[in-house]
């Protein structure tokens, strides 16, 4: 009779103690290996300055369209580089997600708004 009743107290405690615990390693180590989305953001912008370098290798095609392109990514890759550290702080504020085409498209926006003012600064 004790024996049942050892078994219906240390069965189920003891299927708790272990749940619990793979349930904690995990979350532990998720909590471990996730990085920030800081982290996240200026990973995809040196990922971003990264590419736009090697597009403007082809500022020497023979396409007029190709070198302009290549200018454009020019200015991109010098706007994301130094503006870095302010972009990172302005994608937390606005909340924008951790999806590549998210922080594009967020990186895209500053930087054409950006050039379209400062395009018009310039008309006289």
């Amino acid at each position: 009779m004790r024996i049942k009743y050892a078994v219906l107290i240390i069965v189920p405690l003891v299927t708790f103690l272990w749940v619990f615990s793979a349930f904690s390693k995990t979350t532990i180590a998720a909590s471990i290996n996730t990085p920030t989305k800081e982290a996240l953001y200026g990973a995809y912008i040196d990922e971003l300055v990264l590419k736009c370098n090697h597009k403007i290798a082809r500022c020497n095609s023979g396409s007029k369209t190709i070198r302009q392109q290549s200018a454009l990514y020019c200015l991109k890759a010098a706007y994301c580089n130094y503006h870095k550290t302010e972009l990172v702080k302005e994608m937390m504020k606005a909340g924008v997600g951790v999806k590549k085409y998210q922080m594009h498209y967020f990186l895209n926006k500053k930087f054409f708004h950006v050039l379209r003012t400062s395009s018009k600064e310039l008309d006289v």
